[in-house]
């Protein structure tokens, strides 16, 4: 149990998470507030999604799936993605692990036309023997010259 902000009342975990999640959620800007709905159907908790998608209605903008979100918000997409609409959705969230300290990133196919995202594969290399695959990724420079990571499906 946890002890409310408002005095002596109590509160389960799982209600202090999901006011929690509200209150981030509501502090979105709208373009982040688009993604997390657009693109976290997957990945987030079913109780984020429904706050994102009421958050949305609530400031009067239309929830889109993935493929709107694509069509309408390129420019956004891109910006905080990275990745054009059909590499990201034939990869699912993934980093490559950063403890393997004797790994080797080598290309694993021509780039994206449209994201410029390239194929990696991840090795485990002794004396630059590949060992072993470690994990195949895509890799996709956003704009601030940040790497992003998405582990694709096999």
């Amino acid at each position: 149990m946890i002890r409310s902000s408002g005095g002596g009342e109590f509160m389960s975990e799982s209600t202090a998470s999901t006011h929690a999640i509200e209150s981030h959620v509501r502090g979105l800007c709208d373009a982040d507030l688009r993604r997390l709905y657009a693109t976290g159907q997957d990945t987030l908790v079913e109780a984020a999604i429904a706050i994102a998608r009421d958050e949305l209605a609530r400031r009067g903008i239309p929830p889109r799936s993935a493929a709107e979100y694509w069509r309408d918000c390129r420019d956004e997409w891109f910006e905080t993605i990275g990745f054009c609409l059909e590499c990201w959705s034939t990869t699912t969230e993934g980093e490559p692990d950063p403890r393997s300290f004797q790994t080797a990133f080598d290309p694993d196919g021509d780039p994206c036309p449209d994201c410029d995202s390239v194929p990696v594969v991840q090795t485990l290399r002794v004396l630059f023997i590949p060992l072993r695959v470690m994990g195949r990724f895509r890799v996709a420079r956003l704009d601030r010259g940040v790497l992003v990571w998405r582990k694709r499906r096999e």
